[in-house]
């Protein structure tokens, strides 16, 4: 994106192309009120700025891309904090009030996205390289899930042939820091999602999954290592003023010795020399974090990319604790029945776009793919 026109590369097996694009005086309260109106679900705003922004991005496009399955999106400065998915293939009546009926790019593309076209090409190649030497990590799953109970509850590890589903009323919370000095809010079906995950795993490799006071940062670092799969159900918090202390939230130390705090920086993660091929980030707003000129956005993810991760699923806002598990749980399911990551995370949000209680993109658009896939 430049001060005044917009380039758009198109990237195909046989076909490069450039197409400009005039950008608008209003550009940046275009992609600011399409996230607003998201979030705060304002339909006549949604609507019309997605229309805009499909007349940018997408519509000059898409008949040179309609007849492939999979599409990579990588994106620059703001757009970067956009889900593509929840954007239309057409210009959208403002008539329509029923969110289902929308032509969202979601509903024609598995969608993924990642940093740069270099980063891509190297992720791919090593993703190559690992599948072929190290097939013992294959569907291999590890899970952590804090919960912080507002209860005193004893910590349990839970490998995947000792199961037992927790299914009760459970309040819906964000999963999003608050902190009060001590606490975090409790997240009940965190513990829901996790437990539902390592059942869907029960018949594959040993898994492997960490509750309430067992799911450490010092249990995270220490056996993350030799898993395919690794998933975190907890609170996460961004600082766009200084990244390298953005973090996830593992269960605090009752041990004042220990050397590890309880939470997971951005610092971190680039330390953690990882073999997995996929890490589920299941909290809030754990894709965001500073656009730097020349780097693009330093967030969380970019830490897992570097420690060696192929794959990684995050969060672009705050989404539901309940909401959170339901995708989470169905994307899981169409997985491990032989979908890609992309696939799978596209059929879990086109199953919850045909539910009406979670049809709106704030409940499913949060969540978006960067990697090799």
């Amino acid at each position: 994106m430049g001060d005044s026109i917009i380039h758009i590369f198109t990237v195909l097996k046989d076909e490069f192309d450039i197409i400009p694009i005039k950008k608008p005086i209003n550009f940046s309260k275009l992609v600011k009120d399409f996230y607003s109106s998201i979030i705060k679900t304002e339909t006549e705003k949604y609507i019309t700025s997605a229309n805009e922004l499909s007349k940018l991005l997408i519509i000059p496009v898409i008949e040179k891309i309609r007849s492939k399955e999979k599409i990579v999106i990588i994106s620059h400065d703001l757009l970067l904090k956009i889900p593509f998915e929840a954007l239309f293939t057409s210009s959208q009546k403002k008539e329509i009030n029923d969110y289902s009926k929308f032509d969202y790019l979601i509903k024609t593309f598995d969608v993924s996205y990642h940093y740069s076209s270099t980063l891509y090409i190297n992720n791919l190649k090593e993703r190559i390289l690992a599948e072929t030497n190290a097939n013992n990590l294959e569907k291999s799953f590890i899970g952590f899930a804090p919960v912080f109970a507002k209860d005193d509850i004893t910590g349990y590890t839970l490998a995947s042939n000792e199961l037992a589903i927790l299914s009760d009323g459970l309040d819906d919370l964000m999963r999003s820091v608050i902190i009060d000095g001590k606490k975090f809010n409790e997240l009940k079906y965190s513990e829901w999602e996790v437990k539902s995950i390592i059942e869907l795993f029960s018949d594959k490799k040993p898994n492997l999954a960490y509750f309430y006071s067992d799911a450490t940062e010092e249990s995270f670092k220490a056996n993350i290592r030799n898993y395919h799969i690794i998933h975190t159900a907890s609170h996460s918090f961004v600082n766009e003023n200084h990244p390298q202390i953005s973090g996830i939230v593992f269960a605090q130390p009752t041990d004042t010795t220990s050397p590890d705090d309880g939470i997971l920086y951005a610092g971190e993660i680039y330390n953690l020399d990882l073999s997995a091929d996929l890490v589920v980030l299941s909290s809030c707003e754990s894709g965001l974090g500073k656009l730097v000129r020349g780097e693009g956005m330093m967030a969380l993810t970019r830490g897992f990319l570097y420690s060696g991760a192929a794959n990684i699923i995050f969060s672009l806002w705050k989404i539901p604790d309940k909401q959170t598990s339901e995708l989470m749980i169905e994307f899981y399911k169409q997985m491990l029945s032989g979908k890609s990551y992309a696939e799978a995370l596209r059929q879990a949000k086109l199953n919850l776009i045909k539910n009406q209680v979670t049809t709106r993109p704030r409940s499913w658009a949060s969540f978006v793919l960067i990697g090799s896939d």
